[in-house]
């Protein structure tokens, strides 16, 4: 990530948020010629619902031009922006154990998580990539420790940018990139729709793994920054998560198929989305019809 940013006042109003400006979209387009962009939201352990989503969205032929994601959302997100197949992701989800995750360092009454484990997974999912390069516009949130606002990482090292993402405070060390000092972005923006339309997308998708009333201290945080978590996504998937847990990876499996469930019982309303073309969408696709009106 670049050490310039500008400020863009987005859902939080203009309190502190930092924003990278946004690269050209590269040519990854669905039909009707729209970016569809998918923000996939943090949850720990139930971000393997996000598997299930993409699942069903490939099935259908949903084309994905952008994904943005925080903490969990950001880490299957990277593995798909970067190539992987949803049956790869499938895979190494789960089979994942809690210690791929992390270890205990010394001395142990911090807490404080060992971040080499992470990061070897990581690597995992996106190699040692620069987020430029991944055939997906991709982009992860962190939220700066100094001022609480999100930051959207979308240049740099991808292992860098996930280690951001995911560095829960008391369990991982925050993540230094330029001047900034980053932690986890679910304390600033748990489902990123915002990042999603900023790096170009025209429809958004958004997961949201985690009903608001169990975070609530995070939303309370969110709301103090001046506004909502996001803006209001095109479509909202949210699978059933409540009767498992953040912290564990007993039920990969269920929450793989209710990430599907979730996602097919809208999937008449994603088609509706991708298909359906505004008055806006004709008029920039096709600037001669403006010339003609005028």
């Amino acid at each position: 990530m670049s050490d310039q940013f500008d400020a863009w006042p987005g859902p939080f109003g203009a309190a502190g948020r930092a924003q990278r400006r946004p690269a050209p979209v590269p040519a990854v387009r669905d039909s009707g010629d729209l970016v569809v962009g998918l923000a996939l939201g943090g949850g720990a352990a139930l971000g393997a619902a996000h598997v299930g989503v993409l699942s069903a969205l490939e099935d259908a032929g949903v084309k994905i031009g952008v994904v943005v994601g925080t903490s969990a959302g950001a880490l299957i997100g990277a593995g798909y922006a970067a190539g992987m197949s949803v049956r790869l992701l499938d895979k190494i989800i789960r089979s994942a154990e809690w210690r791929d995750f992390g270890r205990l360092t010394v001395p142990r009454k911090l807490g404080v998580l060992d971040p080499a484990a992470l990061a070897g997974t990581i690597e995992r999912f996106a190699g040692e990539r620069e987020i430029e390069a991944l055939p997906r516009r991709f982009a992860a949130v962190a939220t700066d420790l100094r001022t609480l606002a999100p930051t959207l990482l979308d240049s740099g090292p991808v292992p860098t940018a996930l280690l951001a993402t995911i560095a829960v405070p008391g369990l991982f060390p925050p993540v230094r990139i330029g001047d900034a000092l980053l932690i986890d972005g679910a304390f600033s923006s748990n489902a990123p729709t915002w990042g999603a339309r900023l790096l170009g997308a025209d429809r958004v998708i958004t997961v949201r793994l985690t009903p608001e009333r169990t975070m609530r201290p995070m939303a309370l945080l969110r709301q103090a920054m001046g506004g909502f978590d996001d803006e209001t996504p095109d479509i909202l998937i949210t699978p059933d998560t409540t009767k498992h847990s953040r912290w564990s990876a007993s039920g990969v499996p269920a929450l793989i198929q209710a990430g599907r469930d979730a996602t097919e019982a809208v999937m008449d309303d994603v088609n509706e989305l991708i298909l359906r073309r505004t008055a806006d969408d004709e008029a920039r696709d096709n600037p001669d019809i403006t010339s003609r009106v005028r």
